[in-house]
C-alpha cells in the first residue's frame, strides 16, 4: 500500500512513486479544487500556510489524481466518508466525477463550502494535468 498525505506536493510524489506498483494507493485530495484536473506546482519547500493563509491551497484535485492513476492502470475504488482521501486499485470501478465529495471536516470548521474555498484561492498558480 502506498499512502500519501503531505499537504502540498501529493500529486508530484505520486507521479514519482507510482512505478513501484502498489496494490492500493491512498492519497489525500483537495476538495477545494472541485472537479478541475489541477495540482499546485511542484515546490520542494511547499508549506500550505506560507503559500496561502487559508491553508486551502495545496495538493491536487480528485480528477487530477484519477487521471494520473488511470494512466498507470489504476481506477478509483473508494472515497473516505469525510471527503479527504481517495483509494485507487487496479480493479476500482468508481467514476471520480460522480464519487467526488467535499471535505466535510474543512467545510464544518471553516463555515465555507468547497466552492467558496476555491473562490478564496482561485488566483493562486495551478498546473492543469
Amino acid at each position: 500500500m502506498l499512502s500519501i498525505d503531505v499537504d502540498g506536493n501529493d500529486y508530484w510524489l505520486l507521479k514519482a512513486l507510482i512505478e513501484i506498483n502498489p496494490t492500493v494507493i491512498r492519497i489525500e485530495y483537495n476538495a477545494s479544487f472541485g472537479l478541475e484536473p489541477v495540482s499546485v506546482p511542484y515546490d520542494p519547500t511547499f508549506d500550505r500556510r506560507v503559500k496561502h493563509p487559508s491553508g486551502w491551497y495545496h495538493g491536487a484535485s480528485l480528477i487530477a489524481l484519477a487521471k494520473l492513476c488511470a494512466s498507470n492502470g489504476y481506477r478509483l475504488a473508494a472515497i473516505s466518508d469525510a471527503g479527504t482521501n481517495a483509494f485507487f486499485t487496479r480493479t476500482g470501478k468508481l467514476d471520480p466525477t460522480i464519487s467526488w465529495r467535499p471535505n466535510a471536516l474543512r467545510d464544518k470548521w471553516s463555515g465555507k463550502s468547497a466552492q467558496q474555498q476555491y473562490l478564496t484561492i482561485r488566483g493562486m498558480p495551478l498546473v492543469e494535468v
